[in-house]
């Protein structure tokens, strides 16, 4: 027992070399931290700690630990257990069409495209959204944890669109909700525009938080843009700078999509209280530092300043609100799933989900991802500005708002 035992806790894992991914304890959580503050009135804050990735969330009631243990593991998973389904060339990716948008992810340094085409990928299967077919795509783009033999070409990860829910067809609108945020926040931030404001103090009306709105708005301003350019749905992004200098949260953030306007709006301000509390528990500096993916957490700290304001594009060519009323929020268009996914496929055929089932934890693990559309959200690594959805934006390499996104 104690020689199996020793094999399974010394195994080589890149991420954490003290910790061993196929040891049980490591898909398991071992902490549970509620996030203190003195409001009565607002939704909770929880982080879900493990030996090697952690996850969070904000919310009331039971949903508050079912959102924040689904964030834990879809991130463990694809951290320590993203399969590799292909090894082959890039050149032998069929269709060819498919085959070009694969090699205009990849990133060159001293290498050059025939480099990328005749290297042997390790690839994870996916599925087309719209019609199930299944396809191949580059495992360094689904995991966390990049194989290195690959990342002289793929070299970045991105968590974005993943989901955890005992229900695939749940897990998959969660991912599509959010990849559709982040394709917005992204498409807004680098063409710096957006569609329209939101007055803030419709959050009353719409969310079970009115006195945390009304906290928030006497302490500092609110501000809420639609910047869902050219997708379907509902996105919103919201800001929050505070006007206290004794206030330990000088600047907050949330972002969502949703089928409806008050789906999107609700879930964003619960983000942006997620990252308030965060802040003011210090979580964002303390316990994570040996945490897998924490840096752009870490990262995000340094966002918490008065003078981040200035650096947003949105607030150098702020409109008045066009959506004023709560009767001008009704009569926005309310969504079906499926008008959203037949408004994608006009984007791009090539849309794909990535979907595995853990019968141990009863979940389904999916992410939504597509060459045609931003892959990751780091502006200074090499990031896909060719995109069609860019393009769709009139977004360039040369005109690209690159300034760094004060965004967790």
């Amino acid at each position: 027992m104690e020689n199996r035992m020793n094999l399974l806790r010394f195994r080589d894992y890149p991420t954490l070399p003290n910790c061993k991914a196929n040891h049980a304890s490591v898909q398991h959580a071992v902490k549970f931290k509620l996030c203190n503050e003195s409001f009565l009135s607002t939704p909770k804050s929880a982080i879900i700690d493990g030996i090697i990735s952690y996850g969070g969330s904000t919310s009331i009631g039971l949903k508050l630990p079912c959102k924040a243990f689904g964030e834990f593991y879809e991130r463990n998973h694809l951290f320590t257990q993203v399969p590799v389904h292909a090894h082959k060339k890039l050149a032998e990716v069929k269709p060819e069409t498919y085959r070009n948008k694969l090699l205009g992810l990849c990133q060159f340094k001293n290498k050059v495209a025939d480099d990328a085409l005749n290297h042997s990928f390790d690839f994870t299967r996916v599925y087309n959204l719209f019609d199930e077919t299944p396809q191949d795509y580059f495992y360094n783009a689904i995991s966390l944890s990049c194989k290195a033999n690959d990342s002289q070409f793929i070299n970045f990860s991105d968590s974005c669109a993943c989901a955890a829910h005992p229900k695939k067809e749940s897990a998959l609108y969660n991912s599509l909700m959010e990849f559709l945020e982040r394709q917005a926040l992204l498409g807004s931030w680098l063409s710096r525009t957006y569609q329209y404001r939101i007055n803030s103090e419709l959050l009353r009306d719409i969310t079970p938080y009115d006195e945390l709105v009304d906290l928030l708005l006497s302490n500092g301003e609110l501000f809420i843009f639609q910047n869902g350019n050219q997708l379907p749905g509902h996105t919103v992004i919201m800001f929050y700078f505070s006007q206290s200098e004794n206030d330990l949260v000088k600047y907050s953030i949330g972002s969502s999509s949703g089928l409806t306007i008050e789906e999107a709006l609700l879930s964003a301000f619960e983000e942006l209280y997620q990252c308030y509390s965060f802040l003011y528990n210090s979580e964002s500096s303390e316990g994570l530092e040996n945490k897998a993916g924490a840096g752009y957490h870490l990262e995000f700290q340094k966002c918490n300043h008065s003078a981040i304001r200035s650096t947003i594009p949105f607030m150098q060519n702020l409109s008045p609100a066009k959506i004023q009323t709560l009767s001008d929020l009704q009569q926005l268009h309310r969504y079906t799933q499926a008008e959203v996914t037949a408004e994608l496929a006009q984007l791009s055929s090539d849309i794909y989900y990535y979907h595995t089932f853990d019968k141990s934890l009863a979940l389904h693990y999916t992410k939504i991802l597509s060459p045609d559309f931003f892959v990751h959200m780091a502006l200074n690594n090499s990031l896909n500005i060719n995109n069609s959805y860019a393009r769709r934006l009139n977004i360039t390499p040369e005109n690209a708002f690159l300034g760094k996104i004060p965004f967790p």
